[in-house]
Parts: C-alpha cells; sequence; structure tokens
C-alpha cells in the first residue's frame, strides 16, 4: 500500500541514493516495479506515465499496450527503502522507519484528530450540499405551485364525506357464492366415501372378531375356575361321608 508523502518527510532527503529515487516524481520508490527495459519506477507514477506516453522516460523504448510491471524482488534495494527515516508531519515525531511509518499512524493522536475533522468536515459538506439541492429544487417553483399542496390537504382534512350506504342487493352480491363441483371431481369425492364406508366395516369387523376371541377365552377361564371348585366341594362330600361311616358312637 503507497503512503501518501504528504504524511510524512524524509530526513535528509539529498543523503538518499539515487538509485532509490524515482525519475518521474523525483522522491525514493513507492511500490517499485520494473519495466522491460530494466528500469525502474514507482508503480503509480510509471502506470500513469504510459497512459499519456508510451515509452520508457529514460530509454525511451515504446512500451506495448500489454505491457506487464513486475515487482521488483532484489532484497537489498527493498530494505533500503524500508529502512529510510521519516519525520512525521503531525506529530513531528523524527526517526520512524518508512515501513513503521503506517503502524505509527494508527497511534499517533495528532493523526486521529485530523482524520476525525476531515470525517466532520466531510459530512458537514455533504449536509449543505443536500440543503443546498433541497433549496434549490423550491426555488424553481412558483409560489402557487408550492401553496397549492397545503390548501388542497387542508380542504381534504374538512371536507364532509357522506356516510355510505349499502344496500340489500350489494350484501347479497358481496356473499360468497358457493363454487360448482366438477364432474371428475365429484366422482373422486364419491370413490373416496365409498373407500371411507368399506374400510370402517372392516375395521367394526376385526374388531368384533378380536371381541369374541376375548370372550372366548374369558368364558373357558371361568369353566376352567368352576371345574376346579366342582371337584373341590366333590371331595368335600367325599370326606363327610366317610366321617359319617367311620364315626362310632361312644
Amino acid at each position: 500500500m503507497k503512503l501518501s508523502t504528504d504524511k510524512y518527510e524524509y530526513m535528509d532527503e539529498d543523503a538518499i541514493d539515487d538509485k532509490l529515487k524515482c525519475i518521474i516524481c523525483a522522491q525514493p520508490f513507492q511500490i517499485p516495479v520494473i519495466l522491460d527495459c530494466q528500469h525502474t519506477f514507482c508503480e503509480v507514477c510509471i502506470d500513469t506515465w504510459i497512459k499519456t506516453n508510451a515509452s520508457c522516460p529514460i530509454c525511451r523504448r515504446q512500451v506495448e499496450t500489454n505491457y506487464v510491471l513486475t515487482k521488483i524482488t532484489d532484497l537489498n534495494i527493498c530494505n533500503q527503502l524500508d529502512c529510510l527515516p521519516v519525520r512525521c508531519l503531525q506529530c513531528q515525531k523524527n526517526e520512524i522507519q518508512r515501513n513503521r511509518f503506517k503502524k505509527h499512524l494508527k497511534r499517533c493522536s495528532k493523526s486521529r484528530i485530523t482524520i476525525l475533522s476531515d470525517s466532520i468536515q466531510n459530512r458537514f459538506k455533504n449536509i449543505k450540499r443536500t440543503i443546498r439541492t433541497i433549496y434549490n429544487s423550491l426555488e424553481t417553483q412558483t409560489p402557487q405551485r408550492r401553496v397549492t399542496p397545503t390548501v388542497e390537504s387542508i380542504q381534504q382534512q374538512f371536507t364532509y364525506r357522506p356516510s355510505i350506504q349499502i344496500n340489500e342487493q350489494q350484501i347479497y352480491n358481496s356473499r360468497p357464492r358457493p363454487t360448482t363441483v366438477r364432474p371428475y371431481e365429484r366422482n373422486r369425492n364419491e370413490i373416496f366415501r365409498q373407500q371411507s364406508k368399506a374400510i370402517r366395516g372392516i375395521l367394526i369387523v376385526l374388531g368384533v372378531i378380536l371381541f369374541l376371541y376375548f370372550i372366548r377365552n374369558i368364558i373357558g377361564y371361568l369353566l376352567c375356575i368352576l371345574g376346579i371348585l366342582f371337584l373341590l366341594f366333590l371331595l368335600f362330600l367325599l370326606l363327610l361321608l366317610y366321617h359319617c361311616l367311620t364315626y362310632v358312637p361312644s
């Protein structure tokens, strides 16, 4: 990202090597790029130059329309550019490395105040522009045209509105009319009704069968209990008869 040079200035700019400066802006390289002729420039500077002059500013070699800007890969030059000392124009702090100036702006109190004031001014300009536009649009209207809507709105508010009378015919017409059933829909409904009756009959038959099955089981259990009681009764009679036969009076 190219930092704006109006926020800082170079310390001892005359001592900076000319090999680190762009011939177009006469400033140290910002995002240095190389053309096909191996000459180095700032990316923004050479891009702007080629749009008006399709040639290299140094050797005047023609640049093709589909030119490609290659970023410099020499670490020595990149390190020298990043380590250039600069001075903050907001707080006047010196000896800030150029690659760390972006972090300095986040901590610089005066820079924050400047950014805040700029944003307030921009908002004020937008509000002022909006007010001017509204004022101009009102000025273009005639006085009669500006007053008429207000008069019309007042007249509409105080205009007598008679109540709406609804007769029986309107009520009859407003009632929902039953929709006609088509023949195939009638047949479908009839088939569905017959199927429902058949299913209901099957369920009733199954219920009766289950009921009889349970009744049969209950009757069987009752018969078993009665048989056991009858056997116990017979055993009791036999014991009583045996006691009577073996009884010897004293």
